[in-house]
């Protein structure tokens, strides 16, 4: 018995329609495959990228000091991969991308923990390593041979800190040696680093030293701007030389400027914001004179003082001096503020001893904190 017209109409049209099915799965089947691939690709590439800048950045090659408390830079055997381990025996060059770390948990291949100073004497010419690290409370002094010829290290690593010193260390660089901080470099002092000498270029705009701890400076000229040499807060800088300036930079409120070397030498570098400014004369043997290069504000407390019987003045002179907090004026320490022109202000308690001084116009002074006067000459 044949089919009616119906049902085969009926057939065609559900063959059909099983037929679209089918290949609309086949189409989504093929499309899901590609895209997942295609997410599959992505991470294997991404993976890939990942391993390739781990390497990089795992290929750094460090060396750690094994020396001892004395041994020369281009010693192989002072120098390990690892804390306390095998010397790598080779002497490790001037110009190199290595990261030198000197660790004060262990300076020696020695069993045991080996401890104590380390100085380190530099070959007599210009270096370029990758880093420095002076961490874990080692106290670390850069020597070099010759007294005559001025040597620069460059650090050019440009993957991290280029010069770190940790908290509770000390790095203390010759007399005869400057640390150059290539381009896009950048520094972090947060224990105490010591210059001695030469000139500390600082002022690429590209260049940042950030100080959390102390720079020490018993000699050297620092070039430097707000915008590449900054102090943090509770930070110090000590100007421990005659003459010279107090580099430029941004200081905190909390930060602290501490004058200890005094001289007839021109002292510059005032024009600035400060946080704390003391000047201390307790060493001079003659009567002092430091005075302002420009507009000075001290965000913190001022303090001057000279040295029985010599006296230490600041004199003002055609520029405004200002104090946010208390200011003073110890034995032998003297403010001559003479200028009608400009304004002095003192916003925290001025307090003078028997043997200091303000010497002061009428009008050119602002006292809004009141004072202390044990001794106070117009």
């Amino acid at each position: 018995m044949g089919c009616s017209v119906a049902f085969e109409e009926q057939c065609c049209v559900d063959v059909t329609a099983n037929r679209n099915r089918l290949m609309k799965g086949a189409n989504w089947f093929k499309n899901g495959f590609t895209v997942s691939l295609l997410k599959t690709g992505k991470r294997l590439l991404l993976a890939v990228m990942f391993m390739a800048l781990s390497g990089a950045m795992s290929a750094q090659t460090i060396y750690y000091w094994i020396g001892g408390t004395s041994g020369n830079y281009n010693d192989g055997n002072n120098w390990s991969t690892t804390v306390g381990g095998s010397a790598v025996g080779s002497n490790p060059g001037t110009n190199n991308s290595i990261v030198f770390v000197v660790d004060g948990a262990d300076i020696s291949s020695a069993p045991g923990l080996q401890t104590g100073n380390v100085t380190i004497r530099l070959p007599n010419n210009n270096m370029k390593n990758g880093g420095w690290r002076i961490v874990n409370n080692a106290n670390v002094t850069l020597n070099h041979s010759s007294t005559n010829n001025a040597r620069g290290l460059t650090l050019d690593d440009q993957t991290g800190i280029e010069l770190l010193v940790e908290t509770g260390c000390v790095l203390d660089v010759s007399y005869m040696w400057r640390i150059i901080l290539s381009n896009n470099s950048s520094s972090e002092i947060n224990g105490e680093l010591i210059i001695n000498g030469n000139t500390y270029t600082w002022n690429n705009n590209s260049v940042m030293v950030t100080v959390n701890g102390t720079i020490t400076n018993t000699g050297a000229l620092i070039s430097s701007s707000t915008s590449t040499l900054r102090f943090n807060p509770s930070s110090v800088y000590n100007h421990d030389r005659y003459g010279g300036a107090i580099p430029t930079a941004v200081w905190d409120a909390t930060s602290t400027v501490n004058v200890n070397k005094i001289s007839n030498a021109t002292l510059a570098g005032f024009n600035q914001t400060f946080g704390n400014l003391n000047l201390n004369g307790a060493d001079i043997t003659w009567n002092r004179i430091v005075s302002l290069s420009g507009h000075t504000v001290v965000q913190g407390n001022f303090y001057i003082r000279g040295s029985s019987p010599r006296t230490l003045t600041l004199l003002t002179g055609d520029f405004n001096f200002t104090v946010n907090g208390t200011t003073t004026i110890d034995n032998y320490g003297v403010i001559n503020d003479d200028n009608i022109n400009r304004l002095n202000r003192f916003d925290g308690l001025v307090t003078i001893a028997p043997n200091g001084s303000f010497n002061v116009s009428p009008g050119v002074s602002e006292f809004r904190g009141g004072n202390n006067k044990q001794r106070y000459i117009y």
